[in-house]
């Protein structure tokens, strides 16, 4: 009987013990910060797998965590059972299953590892709610995948907190440059309205585009839009003394450029070029750059992608010689039918301009 309460004590002290705490610095900002969206990263090493770990073991109910491949997660599921069962102890609230890839913890908290390698895997995921998505290596994901995986960031506890962290380094090539985008006011060097780590900025989409804007909901063609909060906090090595104390930075050092300079968190360096890439993406910043608002005096060429209805807009494309003129878009709701589209075109009609239409399928009426 001594022996059986013995053990039973140790259990009961297994379960009450501090899951994780974050390291002081960035770690905790991001640890303690309220936002709907929050990026985190920068630097190789500055504790970011630990951020996702820990904010799903001690923040949230019904978490999820994805890699774009599975094999990448292997590493991080290793340090989930150093954070969640460091002792091994048997018991089944601290357990991990093999085959579905989940925690289910003795403080009922439930985490979950997932990928999402082509675009097929996403529907494994598609209507499965959890209040915390976190997506490490960000920039490895298309866009279009991320933000799929965050239209199931939702609950029905009222106070639960539902929250979507990025996690990345700077972007090595350049698919993963969205992410700058997303960031913009935290990472966009040229961006008209920078912000501070931590500051809170609101976005929504409007029309099919996202803006930034205030907090507060606002209304548009009489829908209600409520925006969303979102915020950025760099790392680096030195904010995670654990890492930093085994010499990794020298390892980093050892590297060549680009690679040494991306780890290190610059988000200026230079990207890794994909051999399979036709036109330089240095060449397409260089032909941005010699852009000018003013078109040549010439007559231009009119291209239109038509729409009838959906979702889908109407598209119209100038081009005068080399220099294109900003892409016109129409909702596709406003646009029903031919005789509409057509409507939408007639200063160029009268004018004679050239015009070129796909009359495929929706553009042959």
């Amino acid at each position: 009987m001594a022996v059986e309460a013995v053990r039973e004590a140790k259990l009961r002290l297994e379960r009450q013990r501090v899951v994780w705490k974050p390291q002081l610095g960035p770690q905790t900002y991001a640890c303690n910060c309220q936002a709907d969206v929050v990026g985190y990263g920068g630097a190789a090493g500055g504790g970011k797998t630990d951020l996702l770990l820990g904010k799903a073991g001690t923040q949230h109910r019904r978490s999820i965590i994805f890699r774009r491949v599975y094999p990448s997660l292997r590493g991080m599921i290793e340090r989930s059972r150093e954070i969640f069962n460091p002792s091994n102890v048997s018991h089944s609230d601290d357990s991990y299953n093999e085959q579905l890839h989940v925690w289910r913890l003795s403080n009922r908290r439930m985490l979950e590892f997932g990928s999402v390698q082509h675009e097929t895997d996403l529907k494994k995921f598609q209507g499965q709610p959890h209040d915390f998505i976190g997506v490490d290596e960000a920039t490895e994901f298309p866009e279009s995948f991320v933000r799929f995986l965050m239209g199931w960031n939702r609950t029905t506890i009222k106070s639960q907190l539902c929250q979507t962290v990025l996690t990345f380094n700077p972007p090595m090539d350049d698919m993963g440059e969205w992410v700058i985008r997303f960031f913009a006011p935290w990472l966009d060097p040229d961006n008209a309205n920078p912000a501070a780590d931590g500051e809170l900025r609101w976005f929504a989409m409007v029309d099919g585009t996202e803006i930034e804007c205030g907090s507060e909901p606002f209304e548009n063609h009489g829908e209600v839009v409520t925006p969303k909060s979102r915020t950025l906090f760099h790392a680096s090595l030195r904010d995670n003394p654990a890492l930093e104390v085994t010499g990794y930075g020298a390892t980093i050092d050892a590297m060549p450029e680009p690679l040494r300079s991306l780890l290190r968190g610059n988000f200026d360096a230079a990207k890794i070029i994909d051999p399979w890439q036709t036109i330089p993406g240095d060449w397409i910043r260089q032909a941005q750059a010699r852009w000018t608002e003013t078109p040549p005096d010439r007559k231009p060429v009119v291209g239109v992608d038509p729409a009838r209805g959906g979702k889908n807009a109407m598209a119209v494309a100038r081009c005068y010689g080399n220099w294109f003129s900003p892409l016109q878009t129409y909702p596709g709701a406003s646009v029903p039918d031919g005789p509409t589209g057509a409507a939408i075109l007639a200063s160029d009609i009268a004018a004679g301009y050239p015009i070129s239409i796909d009359i495929i399928g929706i553009g042959s009426s």
